[in-house]
């Protein structure tokens, strides 16, 4: 009986109007089954089945089985382990259209992957309706600024996203009780409260990856997004448009501004240990010796979910710039990125292995199922540490402060208004050369603080802010004779 009904189910969505299977009729037909494989990783944690604790895991296994019951003739595998993203195993995959249908990988390689004809973009499918969500227009499970800003400079969707990231500072809030500690809310609270830590004996803050570092630039930044953001209006400066601003003057990392982002840069590492890039942050964080790490949902899951710590973990989004935290006369920090999440995230793709194999359509059709609220809320929402697509869904209570500091910000308006994560951040738009320059230019140039102090040295500092310039302008004209811009748009 129960087959008999989600048959009839998927009769009915059909003649409705679903758009996405018409043209795939009934699976393989004749009896033929076709096989959809999904490669399932995620950036919370990854999306296969898995009996591993303390994070047991099927309820995407679940979903596509009742995918598959509206949908006969088609069947999903989806495989054990995911390829993580990695770009050595799927790249071959990708050139041979071997990959399978659907792949996760970061959203950050999309500038490097365009011209290669490796994936189906979305943009076709974003305005049909989507039968699981009352036949709303696809989009509208997105909020618009964070959809925007997955578009590529060519203008292509090249990857939906499955979930809002977690993102902030997990902190010890056992330890920030005990000695009278305020939750920073401003970047100088969250210096002041690193001195505080660091005179009690413990070592206040370490980073598992520069986040905060795109906040800040974002923040320092933001005043010019409306000057730059131009050529494809989104809210978010991408390749392309941050080119065009560097040829036409509106933004150089030799400037004023920038020397102040390298300064900051370095003061929040002041209390970091010399050599602390061998120090494993969230490691150090549950032993109790750090008191503030910066996180995303994996590390938070793991705290929130660890016995043994001893103490209770609290989360908070990134502190923002005042004008005092800036300190340049008569200027002022830009708009700060909405708090409490890095937007959305775990990127999905669907490959030309689907054109090769028939199954685009039923591809798109499984996307928006699994985007769709009723179902996305039980995927996303059954991965401890995870933020469902839809605001208003029931998170982990330890996650709770994240999503209302996110709806808070969100709903801001006028002169308050924030901006999406990342809409300026120049090494996360410059492609992934850029990218692995700034890193490596940042990490030599804390790795040479004064052992004593934590104090990078205005030499030091000089020589980094030197080489970036010169980087900058090599890369930039590098970009532009590669991409041949059509500059009638600029």
């Amino acid at each position: 009986m129960k087959k008999i009904i989600c048959s009839f189910l998927a009769m009915l969505l059909l003649c409705v109007g679903c758009f996405s299977l018409i043209s795939c009729g009934d699976g393989g037909g004749n009896g033929n089954v076709i096989e959809i494989e999904i490669d399932g990783g995620g950036d919370t944690g990854n999306f296969n089945t898995t009996q591993a604790q303390p994070f047991p895991y099927n309820e995407l296994e679940v979903l596509l089985e009742e995918w598959e019951a509206l949908n006969p003739g088609y069947t999903v595998n989806l495989r054990r382990v995911s390829y993580g993203g990695d770009q050595a195993s799927l790249i071959p995959l990708l050139k041979a259209r071997k990959a399978p249908d659907i792949i996760y990988q970061n959203g950050s390689v999309k500038e490097s992957h365009i011209g290669n004809n490796y994936y189906v973009p979305y943009n076709d499918y974003l305005d049909k309706p989507n039968p699981y969500n009352d036949n709303k227009p696809w989009r509208e499970v997105y909020q618009a600024t964070e959809l925007e800003a997955t578009v590529a400079s060519d203008g292509n969707y090249y990857y939906m996203n499955l979930e809002r990231l977690a993102a902030g500072i997990l902190y010890n809030k056992t330890f920030f009780e005990e000695h009278g500690l305020k939750v920073p809310e401003t970047y100088g609270e969250f210096m002041e409260v690193q001195k505080q830590i660091h005179d009690l004996g413990k070592i206040p803050y370490l980073a598992q990856y520069p986040w905060y570092n795109i906040i800040l630039e974002t923040n320092i930044f933001s005043d010019l997004i409306d000057d730059l953001d131009t050529i494809r209006p989104n809210g978010v400066v991408d390749m392309e448009e941050m080119v065009r601003g560097y040829k036409k003057g509106i933004w150089t990392p030799d400037c004023e501004e920038y020397g102040r982002y390298l300064d900051l840069i370095c003061e929040k590492a002041q209390y970091e240990p010399v050599g602390g890039a061998g120090y494993d942050p969230i490691t150090s964080f549950l032993r109790g010796d750090t008191i503030m790490i910066e996180a995303t949902g994996e590390s938070m899951r793991k705290a929130h979910y660890n016995t043994v710590k001893g103490f209770e973990e609290g989360v908070t989004g990134y502190p923002y710039l005042s004008t005092e935290d800036l300190g340049l006369e008569g200027k002022e920090p830009g708009a700060h990125c909405y708090r409490g999440t890095a937007g959305t995230a775990t990127s999905w793709w669907v490959t030309q292995s689907a054109t090769r194999k028939g199954t685009v359509d039923a591809c798109m059709d499984l996307m928006m199922f699994l985007t769709s609220p009723q179902y996305n809320n039980r995927m996303i929402g059954k991965m401890a540490g995870a933020i469902p697509l839809d605001p208003t869904a029931e998170v982990d209570d330890y996650l709770q402060p994240l999503v209302d500091m996110y709806n808070e910000d969100v709903a801001k308006t006028g002169d308050d208004k924030c901006v999406g994560w990342g809409a300026f951040s120049s090494w996360g738009c410059l492609g992934l050369e850029y990218n692995s320059f700034f890193l490596q230019e940042i990490n030599t140039m804390l790795g040479k603080r004064d052992p004593n102090t934590g104090i990078v040295s205005e030499a030091d500092k000089k020589t980094a802010w030197d080489n970036i310039i010169e980087y900058t302008e090599t890369k930039v004209n590098a970009l532009y004779t590669e991409n041949v811009y059509d500059e009638s748009k600029w």
